[in-house]
């Protein structure tokens, strides 16, 4: 019988494998230069680093100018925290005023408003009933009395500001000298001499009230008593509601009026 005898792979002469390079499985001989690719997990770290670089300036590009920044990075990832700097601080209360805003003097500011107002308006019977209602209106809670606050706060403002521009300009000292010498003018050519009389009257009367201010505190007590009648007039006001509100008395004058309105039509349609 015949045999099966298995034959040796022949391997290819030396010259063939050199021209065929390498195998994967067997190393590659000395002195053979090594491939500069690097693996992918060696180049992480390095996309790593630069995505954390684009991505701290675009943040840095949107912030606004005025803010500083601060741009960190730890393991690969870009943190972004405000730069500390001054804090701004803002105050209830206006330090440099030369008037200070107040509760009281916000409303006593409403109540000249509310005057100023009614003078315009109806003149000083009906100014002195609107500084009375404005004084009693800001005392109560409620839009009314909060917009009345709001004109009082705006008008000492405006004060507040004169104020200090004629602090800062001396306006009040040049339109005194100018006065005077508009006065100088004027008394050069008064041959009778009646602008000299007039400041004659003008001084006596002056120095009168100053002598009697300095004696009896008037400017002090005079305060006093506007306060006091700021007091008493919303006494009185909340008086007369809770009158009326008891016996109806605005109801009945009400009343009253229209039958005489109507008595009195009446009466003409009969005339005719």
């Amino acid at each position: 019988p015949l045999s099966k005898t298995s034959t040796p792979k022949s391997r290819p002469p030396p010259d063939k494998l050199q021209a065929l390079g390498p195998s994967r499985t067997e190393p590659p001989p000395r002195g053979a230069p090594v491939p500069s690719r690097l693996p992918s997990h060696a180049m992480r770290p390095a996309l790593s680093v630069l995505c954390a670089a684009l991505l701290a300036s675009s943040v840095t590009g949107l912030v606004p100018p005025g803010v500083s920044t601060v741009v960190t990075q730890q393991r690969g990832v870009a943190r972004w925290s405000p730069a500390p700097g001054p804090q701004l601080r803002m105050s209830s209360t206006d330090d440099s005023a030369i008037i200070p805003v107040s509760e009281e003097t916000i409303a006593t500011s409403a109540s000249v408003s509310s005057a100023a107002a009614g003078l315009i308006i109806g003149g000083p019977v009906f100014a002195l009933i609107a500084a009375v209602a404005g004084n009693y209106v800001v005392k109560q809670d409620g839009e009314v009395s909060d917009a009345l606050k709001g004109v009082g706060k705006v008008s000492l403002d405006v004060v507040n500001f004169l104020l200090k521009l004629n602090k800062k300009y001396d306006l009040t000292t040049k339109a005194s000298d100018a006065t005077s010498s508009a006065i100088a003018s004027i008394k050069e050519k008064d041959s009778e001499g009646t602008i000299g009389k007039v400041e004659t009257v003008l001084g006596d009367a002056t120095s009168k009230v100053k002598t009697l201010n300095s004696e009896y505190d008037l400017v002090e007590k005079s305060k006093q008593a506007l306060a006091y009648a700021s007091d008493l007039s919303v006494q009185a006001i909340d008086k007369g509601l809770e009158l009326n509100k008891e016996y109806g008395i605005v109801d009945k004058v009400t009343e009253t009026v229209k039958t005489t309105v109507s008595k009195g039509v009446e009466a003409a349609k009969k005339a005719a």
